[in-house]
């Protein structure tokens, strides 16, 4: 006699206001049931993301948009996973994006990329550094060329 598995899942959406939400998953085979909590705040240049898992995990992410002209920043970390803590800032303009993410721990991974151009040319890079090992852990370019019949770009990865 073969015991079949039996599948249900839900999703509980609620949103009030267009500056709240809720939001209930869950999915239970046979009788184990893991599922999770979402809820969103946001305010004109703020984002606040919680999410609380069946293992009692919070995840949380702030981000605020335009804190200078055309940066945004972001924070989030887990509990109870007290090294999990990053922050990244992002700087748009219309012919450069600069990245960076920074680990909020007493050794942190830092990353950084950029890249610069225009519709025909495009020119980009990133790093990436252990402070741990003192070493870097990425190092990576490129440059593409576009044109309306062709395009062609290069890529070198370290």
């Amino acid at each position: 006699m073969s015991q079949e598995a039996y599948w249900t899942l839900f999703a509980i959406d609620l949103h009030r206001h267009i500056n709240k939400g809720l939001t209930a998953t869950g999915l239970k085979r046979d009788q184990v049931f893991v599922g999770d909590i979402s809820t969103q705040y946001q305010t004109e240049k703020t984002t606040v993301d919680e999410k609380v898992d069946t293992y009692s995990n919070v995840f949380t992410r702030i981000t605020v948009n335009e804190a200078f002209a055309g940066i945004k920043t972001s924070l989030s970390f887990n509990i109870p996973n007290h090294k999990s803590g990053k922050l990244d800032v992002q700087y748009l303009h219309p012919h450069a994006v600069v990245n960076s993410s920074i680990g909020l721990t007493p050794t942190p991974l830092l990353e950084f990329n950029a890249s610069v151009g225009n519709k025909d040319l495009i020119l980009g890079g990133e790093v990436g550094f252990d402070t741990a090992s003192a070493s870097f852990t990425k190092v990576n370019a490129g440059i593409s060329f576009n044109q309306p019949d062709f395009s062609a770009a290069v890529i070198l990865y370290v």
